[in-house]
This record gives structure tokens, sequence and C-alpha cells, in this order.
């Protein structure tokens, strides 16, 4: 059981190691070339600021689609928008992986006007799942929105 969890620890190690500029850089260019195609990233359409391992940082702003009937943000937006801030700092992880788990708190409503900045971070990546949150911030750094998700891994990524 320790040799494993050492070996393991080596493999984590291992893979920060190669987590420069050029490997950030490069899973940026591919992110953006998956949203370039009709996926609900596109709908989303982030804007990626910060990128590094584990922690991602998107600003984003609302389109009139975006809203609802009231003219706030739709929570379902501001939801796609944590899962997908949460995704991208996993890919630093390198791996493929899929939502298991969203779980997301409205802290105070946002309108079409309100640049949002989101940043999310990997709690704890294992195996086969992978733990992020992210918070939503208004560009007064007021709180809007958390989420902790829940990844299951696919397998690798291959870039």
């Amino acid at each position: 059981m320790v040799i494993i969890k050492k070996k393991e620890r080596e493999h984590t190690q291992h893979a920060q190691l190669f987590m420069d500029s050029n490997m950030i850089q490069l899973l940026k260019e591919q992110y953006l070339q998956m949203i370039s195609e009709r996926n609900f990233d596109h709908f989303i359409n982030p804007n990626i600021v910060h990128l590094v391992d584990g922690e991602a940082e998107i600003h984003w702003q609302a389109r009139p689609d975006h809203l609802n009937r009231f003219g706030a943000v739709h929570g379902g937006a501001l939801a796609g928008l944590i899962d997908t801030v949460g995704a991208i700092a996993t890919l630093t992880k390198l791996k493929r992986i899929v939502t298991t788990e969203l779980n997301v708190s409205f802290v105070k409503a946002a309108d079409i006007t309100t640049k949002i900045i989101a940043r999310g971070q990997v709690l704890h990546a294992g195996k086969t799942l992978i733990r992020t949150q992210v918070h939503l911030f208004n560009d007064q750094n007021q709180l809007l929105t958390t989420g902790q998700l829940t990844f299951f891994v696919l397998g690798a990524l291959t870039l």
C-alpha cells in the first residue's frame, strides 16, 4: 500500500512538471478549437484569462439568450458556466472527464451588464474522480454563485 501511494505521488509530481506555459497554451488552443464547434461550451463561450495547474479563471459576459424572463442571468446559464470552468480547471490534469455531480448555490443576481469573473480550482484529483470548486464574482468582487463539482475520469487526455 505504501509503495502504491509513493508511486502515485511521484506520478502527480511528474505530471506537474509538464504543466509549463507551452502545455497551458496547447490546452487553451485545443479548448478554443473544441468550442468553435456548435456545442454547449460554444453557447457559454468563455474567455480564458488564467490557466495553471489545477486552476482556471474565466471572464464572461451574458448575452440576451442567457437571461430569464425577468432580465437576470438564468440560473441554468450560471450553472453551465460553473460546469465549464470546473472542467477547464481539470483540463490541466490531462484527463478526459464527464460531470457526475454539480451543486450550485445562488447568492446574488446578475444582469446582462454584469461582467462575471469565474474562478475554478481542483480540490482533489484521484484516479477515477476529480473534485473542483468554482466561485462566480461580479466586477466589484461580490460573490454571485458558488459551485462544487465531481467529475468522473474517462481516461487520459490526448493532445
